[in-house]
């Protein structure tokens, strides 16, 4: 007669694999003879959100004043921000505030959904470059700093914000 199991894994960390590698020889050795294994791995997107414990970069961490949406000049007047904070990154987006939980790996960027606060009764211009801004950040997958104090935020090789510390363009 055959004895039959069925074990479901979760890719998981080292210590983790280990366990789950001890449990399956000891299904073996208890006499089943027959396994069904499903593996399942979690996207790198819902790993790295796992268990949120990290915090910005010093060097990232504080406000930055958009110069520049994508190809999307900004229009006079709007005042558009990102700030990374504790495990947040939001800001101002023209008419609005943004904000969503993320997790830094190097370069690596992965946020949850962004949420809105406050009125959205503004200049047309300013609701344009407000979903401007939340769809670029949104794509975000990773940034760069330079020598001169510029913040890149790229999706794939795409420049989607460019961003000063300083409010002067």
């Amino acid at each position: 007669m055959l004895n039959e199991t069925n074990l479901e894994f979760v890719l998981a960390p080292r210590e983790e694999a280990v366990n789950m590698i001890a449990h399956l020889i000891s299904a073996m050795l208890i006499g089943y003879s027959s396994f069904n294994i499903a593996v399942h791995a979690p996207s790198k997107k819902d790993m790295l959100m796992a268990g949120i414990t990290n915090t910005i970069p010093e060097e990232l961490a504080g406000v930055w004043h958009v110069t520049k949406i994508a190809n999307f000049d900004l229009p006079t007047g709007a005042e558009v921000t990102v700030e990374f904070q504790g495990n947040t990154i939001g800001g101002i987006a023209a008419c609005r505030r943004y904000s969503a939980e993320i997790a830094i790996e190097g370069a690596l960027l992965n946020q949850r959904e962004m949420s809105l606060r406050g009125k959205d009764d503004c200049d047309e211009a300013f609701l344009i470059a407000e979903q401007k801004i939340i769809g670029a950040v949104q794509l975000s997958d990773r940034y760069q700093l330079t020598d001169d104090g510029l913040l890149t935020l790229l999706s794939q090789n795409f420049v989607q914000v460019t961003a000063r510390r300083d409010a002067t363009h």
